[in-house]
């Protein structure tokens, strides 16, 4: 029997489709407007049928986190501190009352706990593990190897875990690695690449904060919170306070406060709207396709692609190579599935206000995500020689390297302009330590020169 292989990658998508089918999805599921905060809840359409004549053998995977706390101090203490002075001075009406509560209780569940996995981050990849071991038992069966790298980071960490521990209840002769370590960070999250200043140029920023100032508009909001209006224009920021309210609102799904209340009915549907607009225009402009810089915020995967194609290429020559399992950021999976040209994600729109999340259905899928196969390519039997040598490699961890050369397993169209100078012989440079672009919500107005350690999404 011929054999297939499978390379997942677990995404957050950006596409063109009409702004009425975005607004038409959201109005039906308002959770949807979160964007990175959509909660996951698993798959609810059929997987694609294996073609005829092929079975799934490996899994290649990048998966970002679960669902977690927000990042920044600020992200909490700025909505909270606004609010708590207002009502210090008689200004918050009843219902800005009730939202100060809610905003408290938010702050004090995630003391110690910013950007930290929730117990729901934890259980959504068990759940894909589980769901991953039932789908391909072909991949996972005996004692096949699975090699997992997660980033240094706690929630990567730990979604790795959940899933490592839901893979070995279900098969305990698996031969699990498993890892977090600096020496990976060049591709799992690459926060060197000389990509990532050119991503962040003059013209992006100035086209991204003009779209922000022109949808960050709270009016409504101001009314819902205030009593006095004069108190709003002269003290308040309505734009800093209602994107901050709306991350708030919306990361409430991922937490274990969704048991207590919800928080959207404070916003009209269009400020629920223009912030999911404002959060995907920040991840097309700076991670995407962008015209105005060039797509260099999707460059910025290169090594993450390279290590994906060379790790599977070496790994299918194996009789039974098992699973090779990556575990990061949404800001990493974006650019690459843009970098794959994945159902075309990575051409431009022709504007940025045309740049929308394609099928919002599939944005539920970001873990918490989406799990399409990139790319399938048929392998046959006899084509994936290998030796006693190489199988013992892989017992050890180590991807087998091939005996000779022959063609790739993932055909991408855009490998040769990835690393542009490694055409002319040379490498890419290696530059300073720079931090990743803001959080979505944050409009920057000057590239980052220092970083708080916090980078990652």
């Amino acid at each position: 029997m011929r054999k297939l292989v499978f390379v997942l990658s677990l995404v957050l998508l950006s596409g063109t489709v009409s702004a009425q089918q975005s607004r038409t999805e959201i109005k039906n599921d308002i959770s949807l407007a979160a964007s990175n905060y959509k909660a996951y809840y698993g798959p609810t359409k059929p997987l694609t049928k294996t073609p005829s004549g092929y079975t799934p053998f490996y899994i290649s995977h990048y998966g970002r986190h679960g669902s977690r706390f927000l990042i920044a101090p600020s992200e909490y203490d700025m909505p909270y501190q606004t609010l708590a002075r207002a009502d210090s001075m008689g200004k918050l009406t009843p219902t800005g009352q009730e939202v100060l509560r809610k905003v408290r209780l938010m702050r004090d569940e995630a003391n110690g706990r910013l950007g930290e996995l929730t117990p729901l981050g934890a259980e959504q990849h068990r759940g894909i593990a589980k769901r991953m071991m039932e789908r391909f038992p072909e991949v996972f069966k005996g004692k096949t190897n699975i090699d997992a790298k997660s980033t240094i980071v706690i929630r990567c960490i730990l979604s790795m875990e959940n899933e490592m521990q839901q893979l070995a209840a279900m098969n305990p002769q698996l031969q699990i690695r498993h890892d977090a370590s600096m020496h990976d960070m060049y591709f799992m999250n690459d926060e060197h690449s000389p990509y990532i200043k050119g991503a962040r140029n003059k013209a992006t920023i100035e086209a991204y904060n003009k779209f922000y100032n022109d949808h960050a508009q709270f009016g409504h909001l101001m009314t819902v919170l205030f009593n006095d209006s004069n108190y709003v224009r002269y003290v308040i920021r309505p734009a800093e306070l209602g994107v901050g309210l709306c991350s708030l609102a919306c990361n409430i799904q991922s937490t274990e406060l969704r048991k207590e209340f919800k928080m959207y009915d404070i916003f009209t549907f269009d400020e629920l709207y223009n912030y999911w607009q404002i959060c995907n225009a920040n991840w097309y402009s700076f991670f995407g396709p962008n015209k105005l810089n060039e797509g260099k915020g999707m460059y910025v995967q290169s090594n993450l692609l390279r290590n994906i194609i060379q790790q599977a290429d070496s790994c299918i020559r194996l009789a039974h190579p098992g699973a090779t399992m990556r575990f990061g950021h949404e800001s990493d999976v974006m650019p690459l599935t843009c970098l794959l040209n994945v159902n075309g994600f990575g051409t431009p729109p022709h504007q940025l206000g045309a740049a929308r999340r394609r099928g919002l259905d599939q944005l539920q899928g970001l873990s918490h995500g989406l799990q399409p196969a990139v790319r399938l390519l048929p392998q046959r039997q006899e084509g994936r020689a290998h030796s006693v040598q190489a199988a013992a490699q892989r017992g050890r961890g180590c991807a087998a390297r091939p005996q000779a050369r022959r063609r790739p397993l993932l055909q991408v169209e855009r490998l040769p302009r990835l690393l542009p100078q490694e055409a002319a012989g040379g490498t890419a440079p290696i530059s300073p330590r720079r931090p990743c672009p803001h959080h979505p919500s944050h409009p920057p107005s000057t590239p980052s020169k220092k970083g708080n350690g916090r980078y990652q999404e």
